[in-house]
């Protein structure tokens, strides 16, 4: 099983891992559990290679990475389950690490770039 369309899956501007192996989701209670058990399976292999730099970083970098953040801002900030967190940021190679830390805890992203325009960001926070 692909999520990608045949046309997706043969642009050669699109990288992709291949077809799910079986039944993905079995055993996940949440998202973030999902995703941590399967940046333990993936482990040493590459996950994002920043298209600036070739500075490569592995499922298991972006599993410890992303352990230490959540438990900081667990202990450090008081970050719970349905809290949402407010990411300002332009796109970035450490993107993954801050998400998938607050998937574990159970907190929401409301995502804003410093490019935003004032109306985008009053679209945002209304959403939130």
């Amino acid at each position: 099983m692909s999520l990608l369309s045949r046309e997706e899956l043969n642009d050669p501007n699109i990288i992709n891992g291949g077809p799910l192996a079986g039944d993905y989701k079995r055993g996940s209670n949440s998202l973030g559990e999902l995703i941590l058990r399967e940046l333990t399976r993936q482990g040493d292999k590459v996950a994002f290679v920043h298209g600036v730099t070739s500075l490569r970083m592995t499922f298991g970098g972006i599993l410890d990475q992303s352990l230490a953040l959540a438990c900081y801002l667990r202990e450090e900030l008081g970050v719970r389950s349905n809290d949402v967190v407010a990411l300002v940021s332009e796109n970035r190679f450490e993107y993954p690490v801050t998400i998938c830390a607050l998937m574990y805890l159970g907190a929401r992203a409301a995502l804003f770039n410093p490019l935003y325009t004032a109306r985008t960001y009053g679209g945002v926070l209304f959403a939130v």
